[in-house]
C-alpha cells in the first residue's frame, strides 16, 4: 500500500477499520488518563483518611 501499488476497495476498508480502531483506542486512553487526573484529589483525600484512621 505504501509503495504506490494500486489498492483494492477491500484493502482500503481494512485500512479504514484499522485507523478507526486505533482512533478509538487513543480516545479511550485519553479518557482514562483524564479520569485518573480528576480522581487524584479524591484518592489523596482517601489516603489521608485511611492513614489517619490507622494511626488512631
Amino acid at each position: 500500500m505504501l509503495d504506490g501499488e494500486p489498492v483494492r476497495g477491500e484493502e482500503i476498508e481494512k485500512a479504514k477499520n484499522g485507523a478507526n480502531a486505533l482512533n478509538r483506542l487513543v480516545r479511550a486512553y485519553s479518557d482514562h488518563q483524564a479520569a485518573l487526573l480528576k480522581a487524584q484529589s479524591a484518592r489523596t483525600l482517601l489516603d489521608q483518611v485511611l492513614s489517619f484512621n490507622s494511626a488512631n
